[in-house]
């Protein structure tokens, strides 16, 4: 569950509404922050409750918060700013002005950092104190230490020593006060219980502390508390609070309302974040436009293939993308614009459907714009809501075909002869260099391959587009369909060009504003997710690292590159499943073996399960076969059907070249 500090619950007692306050001539006090306790706090305002928790901030955040009344009779401003990096390092700042009737008006800069993961984390704090009316207190600095730790997803524990140091100067003494929390989450993010207890060193035990909170969120963003804190037989009065929180996204708002020591008080506290917090306004009107061709052709600099860089796989990137736009709450549409996409046959092409269809099952209606063309782009188009086409747009409807290139006669003209020792029928490859026409085999299997690819497609756009399978026979026989050809068809809703697309889109998605990005929303849990690791074999399989050439071309599985990746998986305890990735026609024996083995060593310790592309074939279909299980799009070109070896007996060549 969310930390309500971003925008609450805080008493206006001292002793129920901030833990780390026993007493209300505590000069040193700030504004008065809700009683979350040292084990649950996670933003920027982790800075005065425990520093160890900055770490767990994530991205920017700002805080500003104000206080009345309360059994201080204060009035308060705070600001706090925070963020880490990857939760490992975090850092924030603080500035804080009370003004009080009954103790010295106070300013409160403080500084924190924190190291550590999600599971445990320290940190320190640095404050300095400025007073126009406290000799004593002006010029004072004093510091606080933290630790924090989150063994499970349902316990989190906190400690803080603050004013470790206990600076005194003139009449004015900082003593140092020790809290501990525990915080449990019985039935999952929705509802936090935690107890924190508080005590000095230097006074007697009566003066100890006890707090308690109860968190929940019954619907999401809307975050609503209660506190409740007593001495244990000591001056600290009895207290209690009820507090509310709204969350929009990449803004918060919040206000406290309590009683201590028989004085009211109310805090409001506010928030703006780079991160997202989940969003209590569900629906929303935006609109996703994802070009697809640019999304797909970002291969990293050429520079850094050089080098040896293998950046992101685009087909992965563009996987996660879609799935946020599923996610978001706030899309109301996405527009999808096609043009020929690089390196996705059919098999990915179906992938990307799915996704359509998944992504309007979400509620989101799905927009397909054309602009150039072939089957394996129309088929995912097929599935959107609507289908527009500039009317300059090349839809290059002709069915599938193969192409193979015999050399045999070739060869025995130039004196060269192959020997091939060949294990399987159908390991038809090298019948490229040593047959002038195609064997049975090489027929059946491209027969079969094609069957499939035209069954499909006919079967998914018909269905897709509400149209007989006629009217795609149709288009297949005339080839290029012009767009006008294609409205009367029925495979294009509208022809709409540049300057009224956008005209267009907001007729059918009304309202909708354009400029949408995979948004970052905040983590509530307190362990880390299980991760899915996807292990890539793509392009031919060889021995050594997997890489890119500079121009992007050629794509090499090195098979060092790819067992190092599942056994760095295998041993993290952090995933709880690996995904291995196959879009390869095969390549070295050895290297395809080594990945065999390395998928079965995995299998030992995490389910593996192999997804296979356009083409999983050779050693890529043989690397699959270690995995708990296989899954493959019915147009996968597939199958380990064979082993060769050839090399050529140049005896005619040289005679003829007279060598």
């Amino acid at each position: 569950m969310r930390l309500p500090t971003l925008a609450l619950l805080c008493c206006a007692g001292p002793a129920l509404a901030q833990t780390a306050s026993l007493s209300t001539a505590d000069v040193s006090r700030g504004l008065t922050l809700p009683p979350t306790s040292v084990a649950t706090v996670e933003d920027a305002t982790a800075l005065s409750i425990n520093p160890a928790a900055l770490s767990r901030a994530g991205g920017l955040q700002l805080f500003y918060g104000h206080e009345e009344g309360g059994a201080r009779d204060a009035s308060a401003d705070g600001l706090w700013a925070g963020a880490s990096t990857a939760e490992a390092l975090g850092f924030g700042v603080t500035a804080q002005w009370v003004r009080s009737p009954s103790a010295p008006d106070a300013r409160r800069v403080g500084l924190g950092l924190s190291v550590g993961g999600p599971a445990f984390s320290a940190g320190a704090s640095w404050n300095h104190f400025r007073s126009p009316f406290s000799p004593g207190l002006s010029g004072l600095q004093a510091w606080d230490v933290g630790l924090a730790a989150r063994p499970l997803r349902q316990l989190a524990l906190g400690a803080v020593l603050r004013n470790a140091n206990a600076p005194a100067r003139g009449d004015v003494q900082l003593g140092r006060e020790l809290l501990a929390g525990l915080a449990l989450r019985p039935f999952g993010e929705r509802l936090t219980l935690a107890v924190d207890g508080a005590w000095r060193p230097d006074s007697p035990p009566s003066t100890a502390q006890l707090s308690y909170l109860v968190q929940g969120e019954p619907l999401q963003g809307l975050v609503l508390g209660a506190g409740l804190a007593h001495g244990l037989g000591g001056p600290v009065p009895l207290g209690a609070q009820l507090s509310i929180t709204f969350n929009f996204g990449q803004l918060g708002a919040g206000c406290a309302l309590g009683v201590a020591d028989g004085r009211l008080g109310h805090t409001a506290l506010a928030r703006a974040s780079l991160p997202r917090w989940p969003n209590l306004a569900q629906g929303g009107n935006r609109v996703a436009v994802l070009e697809l061709r640019q999304l797909l052709s970002d291969r990293g600099f050429p520079l850094g293939a050089l080098l040896g860089e293998r950046p992101a796989d685009p087909w992965l990137t563009l996987h996660r993308t879609l799935a946020a736009a599923e996610r978001d709450a706030t899309l109301s549409g996405v527009v999808l614009k096609l043009d020929r996409l690089p390196d996705v046959g059919l098999a990915k092409a179906q992938e990307l459907r799915e996704w359509v269809l998944r992504l309007r099952a979400a509620g989101k209606k799905v927009v397909a714009v054309l602009v150039s063309v072939a089957d394996p782009e129309y088929l995912v188009a097929s599935a959107a809501d609507s289908v527009v086409a500039v009317p300059e747009a090349v839809l290059e409807l002709n069915g599938f075909a193969a192409n193979v290139a015999l050399l045999g006669g070739a060869m025995e003209r130039l004196g060269v002869k192959w020997e091939v020792a060949r294990v399987g029928e159908y390991k038809t490859a090298p019948e490229q260099l040593t047959r002038d026409t195609l064997s049975p085999a090489a027929r059946e299997t491209l027969d079969a391959t094609l069957d499939v690819a035209a069954r499909t497609w006919t079967e998914q756009v018909a269905s897709g587009r509400r149209v007989p399978v006629a009217r795609l026979a149709e288009a297949w026989a005339e080839g290029l369909v012009l767009p006008r050809r294609a409205k009367e068809l029925g495979l294009v809703d509208a022809l709409v060009d540049a300057p009224g697309l956008e005209a267009h889109l907001h007729g059918l998605l009304p309202g909708a504003q354009p400029g949408w990005r995979p948004p970052a929303v905040r983590e509530a849990r307190w362990d880390s997710r299980p991760r899915v690791v996807v292990v890539p074999v793509l392009g031919t399989i060889n021995g050594g690292r997997s890489r890119n050439d500079p121009l992007g071309v050629e794509r090499t599985a090195g098979a060092d590159t790819v067992v190092r990746a599942l056994d760095r998986a295998a041993r993290d305890p952090g995933v709880a499943a690996i995904v291995l990735r196959v879009d390869s026609g095969g390549g070295d024996a050895l290297a395809s073996d080594l990945m065999y083995r390395a998928v079965l060593e995995a299998r030992k310790r995490k389910p593996v399960v192999a997804s296979m592309g356009d083409v999983a074939a050779s050693g890529g279909y043989y690397a699959a076969m270690a995995a708990d299980e296989v899954l493959a799009s019915p147009t996968t070109v597939t199958g380990s059907i064979g082993i060769f070896l050839l090399k050529p007996a140049l005896d005619g060549l040289a005679e003829k070249a007279g060598v």
